[in-house]
């Protein structure tokens, strides 16, 4: 292991010599979340296009990486690198856009060149004396474009020595591939490959050792029309529903019809895969029904409502409702807001017959023009009472009273050109506890490198059983030959009610991160996290290489 990072660097160094042209960075705030998935609040009014690359820094965690996968007005889609990687709503996000881009026509750009118009992909049409000047170009259908593949291949290991469990090894290695056809079969259409092939390794010091390798089917799909030579949109196979991705991935079809500029009504029926490493099909089977309607000449309202049925085994089981809002004028304001409610009968013994919120997530923000801005959220969870995903150890008294509210305030603010000061505070309760916690950070622009970033923070949380209260600091700056980030965190842990000498814990992290960038699709990462101090000790390693076409 301790070789790692020199035989990633070898590895990376071949393709990735050549580095992205000039770009500038756009500092953003992640307003909305879901695993491997985050909405910043920048779009196109900050220059940001799909395929820009997206650097998230959670809390106490390395760094993510992603890129932009829908660009709105104000705010933007961006995909992570990591389909699992989890990310708070308020943690910071920089987004890297080509600097050439915010040059105009027939300016230089920062590098003193003129950006060249790019090359026509197709001919111009016959043009005659007889026809107008301004004649309507005739566009491609779909069925007469070339075959053009998208997408990327990606590895990643990472190995950890847990040195105060007698030596312990854990190393996880993944590899897979997102792929992307725009009409691969000459008929029109897109068709969607998302595999993953995970290894595991468990060595246990004096005990057994376990070892597991799984591959796993994530996307298969194949979609026509939804453009604007067809208002109907098919998707067959394993997808992710489009409008509603909230209700889940389906082996199946899905149908949707554009009844008009902004409004779009859509049907689907197939089975729900298995939250687990197999995702095994046939149990649940769902339908649902669904209205999405978009506003705004880029977007900026969208809103919409659905309903899901299922079926465990052929036994009625859920009945959910699902509505969902977004809203981001051009005055700086941002809404976004989805609400799951569960609809119950008497075989229902754990909930009394009627709707039940299971789930509301919501956030409103304002950013100011010169950078500054704040957000509240909202967000409560409760277990729905379902036969599909049973979990023995769920009570029926918990189905019926668990239940956890949080709300969280963030805000942040720019002193002068190189101080952003940044502040969050959040409270939680359930039906037994409360509790909460916050932070306060402050970052610079360039005190150690030119570019560069130098960040420290305080942070607390109070947790039902412990309570942890710290400080991180942490540093990034970018090279030719790569960019670096440096992070230091100590923090107190406190075991609530805790007899022994557990009950108080300082702990400490250091982490060093090397990303490479090349402008042929190739991107690297390497990381290094040593944990220590009271009952820690351990040293992880890894890489993540990574080819986009």
């Amino acid at each position: 292991m301790r070789y790692l990072l020199l035989l990633t660097t070898l590895l990376c160094a071949a393709p990735l010599m050549a580095q992205d042209p000039g770009s500038q960075r756009v500092e953003a705030r992640v307003i909305a979340a879901a695993p491997g998935l985050v909405t910043i609040d920048r779009g196109h009014d900050a220059g940001l296009q799909p395929g820009d690359r997206v650097r998230v820094h959670p809390l106490g965690a390395a760094s993510l990486e992603g890129r932009v996968e829908l660009a709105g007005a104000r705010d933007a889609t961006v995909r992570l690198d990591d389909p699992a990687a989890e990310v708070d709503v308020g943690a910071r996000a920089e987004a890297f856009v080509p600097a050439d881009r915010f040059a105009q026509p027939g300016e230089a750009g920062p590098g003193g060149q003129v950006p060249a118009h790019p090359p026509w992909s197709r001919a111009p049409d016959e043009w005659s004396q007889a026809m107008p000047l301004l004649a309507k170009s005739k566009g491609q259908k779909p069925e007469e474009r070339q075959t053009e593949w998208h997408g990327r291949f990606y590895t990643s290991v990472d190995g950890t020595l847990d040195r105060q469990d007698d030596g312990r090894r854990y190393l996880f290695a993944r590899s897979g591939s997102d792929l992307r056809a725009e009409n691969p079969f000459g008929r029109g259409g897109r068709l969607r490959i998302d595999f993953e092939l995970n290894h595991r390794i468990d060595a246990v010091p004096a005990g057994s050792d376990e070892a597991d390798t799984r591959l796993r089917l994530d996307r298969l799909s194949w979609s026509v029309g939804g453009d604007r030579h067809d208002p109907q949109r098919w998707e067959f196979g394993r997808f992710l529903h489009s409008e509603f991705p909230e209700f889940g991935v389906a082996d199946g079809a899905d149908y949707s019809l554009r009844v008009s500029p902004s409004s779009t009504l859509g049907a689907s029926l197939g089975y729900l895969p298995e939250l687990d490493s197999d995702y095994a099909t046939g149990e649940d089977l769902q339908t649902s029904l669904y209205y999405a309607y978009t506003a705004g000449e880029r977007g900026e309202l969208r809103a919409g409502g659905g309903f899901q049925k299922t079926w465990h085994s052929g036994t009625a089981d859920r009945d959910l409702f699902l509505a969902k809002l977004s809203w981001s004028p051009p005055t700086g304001f941002n809404l976004y807001s989805t609400a799951w409610l569960d609809l119950y009968g008497s075989e229902d013994t754990a909930k009394s017959s009627g709707a039940e919120l299971t789930q509301l997530f919501s956030s409103a923000g304002w950013r100011f023009e010169g950078g500054d801005g704040f957000r509240l959220g909202y967000s409560r969870i409760r277990f729905p009472q379902l036969l599909r995903l049973q979990i023995s150890e769920v009570t029926l008294a918990q189905l019926s009273d668990n239940q956890t509210d949080r709300v969280d305030l963030s805000g942040w603010k720019r002193i002068g050109s190189d101080l952003r000061l940044s502040a969050r505070v959040d409270s939680w309760s359930d039906e037994d506890d409360s509790g909460g916690g916050g932070q306060v950070r402050a970052d610079w622009r360039g005190p150690l490198f030119a570019g560069g970033n130098l960040g420290a923070a305080l942070f607390t949380n109070q947790g039902q059983f412990s309570s942890v209260t710290g400080v991180r600091l942490d540093a990034d700056w970018a090279t030719g030959l790569g960019s670096w980030r440096v992070a230091l965190e100590s923090a107190q842990f406190t075991q609530q009610d805790f007899i022994g000498d557990q009950g108080d814990l300082l702990q400490h992290a250091f982490e060093l991160t090397w990303d490479l960038y090349g402008a042929s699709g190739w991107s690297c990462s390497s990381y290094l996290e040593q944990r220590f101090g009271d009952e820690i000790d351990s040293l992880t390693l890894g890489f993540f290489l990574q080819n986009r076409f």
